[in-house]
Order: C-alpha cells, then structure tokens, then sequence
C-alpha cells in the first residue's frame, strides 16, 4: 500500500520584512539627522563665542588707543590751555567747571550699541589695532574733571592734580554684533623740574554685557 505523501502550500507573503526594514531605516535616518543637526549647532556655538572673544579683545585694545590719545593731549601740558576741543572730536566734557572753550556734554549713551551709529563724534582705532577691514573699532573719551591733590590747591599749573576721564570702546564682528568695553582713566600732573611729572593709570574696566 502506497503512502500518501502530505502537500505543502505556500506562505502567502505579508511583507513584515520590509516593513521592519523601512522603520529601521527611518529610525536611523533621524537619528542621523538629530546627530547632524547638534554638531552644526555646536560649531556655530564655538564660532560665535570665538568671534566674541576676538571682539572683545579689540574693544580693549581700542582703549589702549584711546589711553595714548588721552596722554598724547594732556600729557604735554598741566592744564587745557592748549587743547582745542574742537578739533579732538573724539572728547567730550562733562566737567561744568572746566575752561571755556570746550564741547557740551557727551550726547549719548556709549554703553547701547545703537548709540554708536551716529549718535555722537567717534575715532577709530582699527588702524592702530590692525583689525580685520570688515570690523568697527571705535572710542570715545569723556572728560570728567580735576580734582586737586594737595590742601587748598587747584587744577591750574604748579599744584598736584589729578584728571578723570572715561573712555569707551566698540568692536563689532563680521556678522556686525558688537561688544563694549569702558574704562576710568586719570592724569596725575605733579610739579617737577619746571614742568611736570605725569603718572598715568587706569582705575575701572568694565565690559558691557
């Protein structure tokens, strides 16, 4: 007697296979995706804190320009009997008591941004610093007065005085963002040898958040 041998139909074909393939392969299309997208975010974190370094140290290099103008005006002299105001763009005058002629005071914030545009006369110190053509780096000085060092001296030649002003600085970056420095700086004239002995130094620095 002859067996009957059993008959095997085929599967009929669902395609779980593929499905799972194409869900993988979503998956780490957008695990990619995310991976990517963090690592631009984080180069453009480390250029923009780089470029903000870089400004900030133009800002105060700025101010080392603005330091030597302050000594190239005051230093050759004990009092403002030979500085023309006008011709120094760059300098205001807060100080009400000091000689006549002399600008108004400084017409503007230097520690907003905007105020820097066209807000008030500025120099540039991007020459002197060797900064990148497509930066500003700019200063302004404001005078802020005598204070006399010696019981009932005064701010004229032949007594101790001293001279306050504050000088601010701005940098911008190639994207135009800028940072602000500002410093309080003083001229001590002291008598000596029919002139002067001048010490010069800074007594704040502070940057603009």
């Amino acid at each position: 007697m002859n067996a009957k041998l059993p008959t095997f139909r085929p599967c009929s074909q669902r395609g779980v296979v593929l499905i799972v393939s194409l869900v993988m392969l979503a998956v780490i299309t957008i695990l990619g995706a995310m991976v990517m997208n963090r690592s631009r975010l984080e180069w453009l974190m480390t250029g923009n804190a780089r470029l903000q370094s870089d400004s900030t140290m133009r800002a105060e290099s700025s101010l080392r320009v603005a330091e030597n103008a302050i000594g190239m005006a005051f230093g050759s002299y004990g009092d403002f009997s030979g500085f023309d105001w006008a011709a120094n763009d760059a300098f205001y005058n807060d100080d009400p008591g000091a000689p006549a002629p002399h600008p108004n005071a400084l017409p503007g914030d230097p520690s907003i941004a905007v105020a820097w545009d066209g807000g008030f006369n500025k120099a540039s110190a991007s020459a002197a610093i060797g900064a990148p053509a497509e930066t500003a780096n700019d200063y302004v000085i404001d005078y802020l007065g005598c204070t006399p060092l010696a019981a009932g001296g005064s701010c004229t030649p032949g007594n101790v005085f001293l001279l306050t002003f504050r000088a601010w600085a701005r940098a911008t970056d190639v994207k135009g963002a800028a940072r602000i420095a500002q410093e309080t700086f003083t001229l001590q004239f002291t008598p000596a040898g029919g002139g002067y002995h001048i010490d010069a130094g800074r007594v704040a620095y502070a940057e603009i958040p």
